[in-house]
C-alpha cells in the first residue's frame, strides 16, 4: 500500500525548477524594460524635435536644439526669448554631426544645432545616442527635412 505524501527529494526538486524559471524570467524581465526605457527615451527626443520643428514653422524663425549630456536634458532656444528645458530618461545621452565621405563616415561631437526658419531644416546629418548601462539605441536626424530614424541593433 502506497503512502500518500511527496518526498523531500521529489520537493526539492520542483523548488530547483521553478528557482531556475524564475532566474531566467526575471533577466529577460530586467532586459525587456531597460529596452522600453531606452525607447521612451528615444520617442522623447523624437516628440521635442518635433515640437521644435512646429515652431520654428510656426513663428518662422531659427531654433537651437542645445543638448546638456550631464543633466540629460535638450534645451530649447529661440530668439524671441523662448527657452524650454526637456529632460530625456537615460543614463547617457549624446550628439553629434554626422558626415559621410567617399563610404567613411565620421561623427564630430557637438552640443548645440540649429533648425533653420521656414521649415526646420538642417544643415548636415545628426546622431543622437540614448542608452542605459546595457542598452543604446541611435536616431538619426537626416539632413535638410530633419526627418528622424530610429536604429535599433
Amino acid at each position: 500500500m502506497g503512502h500518500g505524501g511527496v518526498t523531500l527529494l521529489e520537493l526539492l526538486m520542483v523548488l530547483a525548477i521553478i528557482g531556475i524559471l524564475a532566474a531566467l524570467g526575471i533577466s529577460s524581465y530586467l532586459r525587456w524594460a531597460q529596452r522600453a526605457q531606452v525607447d521612451a527615451a528615444v520617442a522623447e527626443v523624437q516628440r521635442i524635435v518635433t515640437q521644435a520643428k512646429a515652431r520654428v514653422r510656426t513663428t518662422n524663425q531659427d531654433i537651437t536644439l542645445r543638448v546638456d549630456t550631464a543633466a540629460r536634458t535638450i534645451t530649447l532656444i529661440q530668439a524671441a526669448g523662448y527657452s524650454a528645458v526637456f529632460p530625456v530618461g537615460a543614463s547617457s545621452l549624446g550628439l553629434c554631426q554626422r558626415t559621410v565621405v567617399g563610404g567613411s563616415e565620421t561623427c564630430t561631437a557637438t552640443t548645440t544645432v540649429t533648425l533653420k526658419a521656414p521649415f526646420g531644416t538642417l544643415a548636415t546629418d545628426l546622431l543622437f545616442t540614448v542608452s542605459l548601462p546595457s542598452v543604446s539605441r541611435d536616431a538619426y536626424l537626416l539632413g535638410p527635412t530633419a526627418l528622424l530614424k530610429v536604429v535599433t541593433p
